[in-house]
């Protein structure tokens, strides 16, 4: 018989094991943090995997048939299922490799295998699609590039015309997001800071400006209520003649005496001050919610009664909600165009865009009720026309002032970003005079209105004079801030690298960023610094809010210079192949938060086989003194080490040599290395698992029982512990596990 014909059936058995084993239950029973878990696998049927097997078969042949058919006409082609005939499917037996997994079965082996786990039973979602996608490539090398060609003009008719490029962007980013988030999309549960700004919302809903004394609950409100917007209005003319007074007065007096203290303000007690005049407020700028208060009106009016009698909002938020995924499109289309204009390449501008906006921190943000995705938007539009003004005028200018003095509207940490992008775009647009007297104008119109509004709650026109006494305790801590900018990039629970690791690359994209566009590396470098400086030194945790959630506005200028390195070194295979297996593993770990995040808690959670994270590879200890010649510095020095030699890597002496390796030759050693690296950092920290990475054991087991109960009797039922069991002492497995519950 033919061998091509073996190697069809050896692919399909090898696809429908795979299929089989994914649908079987393999699962883990944590006893102590010092014993091994038990491991428990539940195998479907065994007429399963025959009934696949044949169905793959068949697919492959017909596959096959409609080929040779294509073929006819070729007068080369291979001899009837020969192996040359049939290596297009040479990639499926790599899905054999799943069945590697059951030596997790193997008493103590489980544990040191958890980074092999990871990669073969976590990933398999990801890895799966990738070698289906092999065998479409080889199967178009054997068309002479058909599919590609015709996937090539389908790209370029998308692309030339207007907006289609961005449209895909931001369809992709929505679809993940809405997607991804089954627990926060369109929820109205609020957490943290969130309720500032929707207080504010309901304080100009009812006309009481910013002063919370009168806010009445929605339950006590008249049942025929009408909103009082109006009113906001009328106090604004009533207080601001009285305050334009009193400032001008306090001019004279800070010029005979510039150290007069003029806060007036109590010391704030929760989030919360006494104004100069009495009266309660806010520390927070209600930037963010003049923004969405259009959206808050909608749901104010259909949204109904909130769930307790105290209740300032509705339950339902979905308009708020829809604003912040609108926030997020916007930014995504902002994005994308900003760097294609950097690199001058829609290719390497649309992978840079994934990899920022479908990873954390960004995409844990859509369903988020903070001012970060504005802060976001207006950097980047701001950093856009400072760049590449060409296309605008002295209007545009004043606005791209007035966006970037808002930016403090929105909180005060970002009034270091504001600073940095207002002088940086006076300076860039100074060869157009009136374009640079616009857009500083327009930037000290809106910190102007910032710094009269916090004149009229402290007496003080310092933006964050609402934050502290100004000979009070201060809010930011210096000697955190080296500490603390450590702690965002490379802390286990709450860095960058750690749970967007693509962003490694972004040093060697830096230094090449750096060499061909210096302004834009420039601005890019002062944007991030600026607000990771200040954040860090008041806070790295946020509360224990979402990662990275301070600095969340100007991770997109950090991503800029992967752009750059695509481009730059794109064609070495191992750029690439390291490249997309780094934005693998941070879009699996954005998509894992995203499924398992509820605002009450901030840091990673993931219901996984291994329990394992790459996260679990960096320190865990940089809120804390960084230890002399401890675990945590040599860590640190490890992962600059690593940097450098991406530097060093990207950077091929002989061109020629670097693009004959084979991609698959570098794949393969990739993962390898990962695995191996990976497996020698945890045994030489003794951290195989996170707790918080582990499906919890009460719903593995009643899944376990909901299958046994499916399929009846057990083809293959076995514990590590315990070996080989049949189904009755499967299900008393199960009980010893988890118990039923009682009623």
């Amino acid at each position: 018989m033919p061998r091509g014909f073996f190697l069809l059936t050896a692919a399909s058995f090898s696809a429908a094991l795979h299929v089989w084993l994914s649908r079987g239950l393999l699962f883990a029973v944590p006893r102590t943090p010092e014993t091994a878990p038990e491991y428990v696998f539940i195998s479907a049927s065994f007429a399963d995997l025959g009934i696949l097997t044949v169905v793959v078969l068949a697919c492959l042949t017909l596959l096959h048939a409609v080929l040779r058919q294509v073929e006819k006409t070729d007068a080369h082609q291979e001899p009837l299922l020969s192996i040359e005939d049939t290596a297009y499917a040479r990639p499926l037996l790599l899905f054999g490799v799943s069945s590697l997994a059951l030596l997790n079965l193997v008493p103590g082996l489980g544990r040191v295998l958890s980074v092999w786990s990871y990669a073969l039973v976590d990933l398999r979602w990801w890895w799966t699609p990738l070698i289906l996608f092999w065998v479409l490539v080889r199967i178009d090398q054997r068309l002479h590039g058909t599919v590609r060609a015709a996937a090539a003009r389908l790209l370029q008719k998308m692309a030339a015309r207007r907006w289609a490029p961005e449209a895909a962007m931001v369809a992709l980013a929505v679809a993940w997001v809405v997607a991804g988030t089954p627990n926060l999309r369109f929820s109205g549960v609020t957490a943290g800071d969130e309720a500032k700004y929707l207080r504010y919302c309901e304080l100009l809903y009812q006309g009481q400006g910013f002063e919370l004394s009168h806010i009445q609950p929605i339950a006590e409100l008249p049942a025929d209520y009408r909103p009082a917007l109006g009113r906001n209005l009328t106090l604004m003319a009533q207080t601001l003649p009285d305050e334009l007074r009193s400032l001008e007065g306090d001019i004279g007096i800070f010029i005979r005496d510039p150290l007069h203290h003029f806060n007036k303000a109590d010391e704030p007690t929760g989030r919360f001050f006494r104004g100069k005049n009495g009266g309660e407020y806010q520390v927070h700028s209600p930037g963010i919610s003049f923004l969405m208060f259009p959206a808050y009106y909608l749901d104010r009016q259909f949204g109904g009664p909130g769930r307790r009698a105290d209740s300032q909002w509705p339950d339902r938020l979905i308009a708020i909600n829809g604003f912040f995924l609108g926030l997020y499109a916007v930014w995504v289309a902002l994005f994308f165009r900003f760097v294609r204009r950097v690199v001058q390449n829609a290719w390497a501008a649309s992978i840079t865009t994934i990899a920022l906006m479908l990873t954390m921190p960004v995409a844990a943000f859509p369903f988020q009720f903070y001012p970060e995705l504005a802060a976001g938007v207006l950097s980047i539009w701001v950093a856009g026309h400072i760049l590449f003004p060409e296309r605008s005028g002295t209007a545009a200018s004043a606005f791209a002032g007035v966006l970037a003095g808002y930016l403090p509207w929105l909180h005060v940490r970002f009034s270091a970003v504001a600073m940095g992008l207002i002088v940086f775009g006076v300076i860039a647009l100074r060869r157009s005079p009136r374009r640079s007297a616009a857009f500083l104008i327009g930037s000290m119109a809106s910190l102007g209105s910032l710094a009269l509004y916090a004149y009229h709650l402290t007496g003080s026109v310092l933006p964050w004079a609402m934050w502290q006494e100004e000979s009070g305790r201060a809010v930011l801590s210096m000697q955190g801030a080296i500490r603390g900018s450590i702690g965002y990039l490379v802390d286990r629970d709450w860095g960058l690298l750690a749970h967007a690791p693509v962003y490694l690359l972004a040093l060697p994209g830096y230094w090449l960023l750096a060499r061909r566009r210096p302004d834009v590396a420039l601005l890019c470098g002062v944007a991030f610094l600026s607000l990771l400086i200040p954040s860090a030194a008041h806070t790295l945790t946020a509360a224990g809010s979402t990662p990275m959630r301070l600095i969340v506005a100007v991770v997109p200028f950090a991503a800029v210079s992967l752009a750059e390195l695509l481009v730059a070194r794109g064609p070495v295979p191992l750029v690439r192949i390291v490249g997309a297996f780094l934005l693998l593993l941070s879009l699996d770990t954005a998509l894992a938060y995203n499924l398992h995040h509820y605002k009450s808690l901030g840091p990673l959670v993931d219901w996984s086989f291994s329990g394992w994270k790459p996260n679990l590879l960096f320190p865990n200890r940089s809120r804390e003194e960084w230890e002399v010649l401890g675990p945590d510095l040599w860590w640190l020095f490890s992962w600059i080490l690593a940097s450098i030699m991406l530097l060093t890597i990207t950077e091929p002496r002989h061109r020629s040599e670097a693009y004959s390796w084979r991609v698959s030759s570098v794949a393969a050693a990739c993962v390898a290395v990962f695995i191996l690296l990976g497996s020698v950092i945890s045994a030489s920290t003794g951290i195989w698992q996170g707790g918080r990475y582990l499906i919890p054991v009460r719903i593995a087991a009643e899944q376990a029982s909901t299958m046994l109960d499916d399929i009846g009797q057990c083809s293959i039922c076995v514990s590590s512990s315990r070996g080989r069991l049949d189904t009755d002492s499967m299900r008393v497995a199960l009980l010893e596990i988890a118990p039923a519950r009682k009623r």
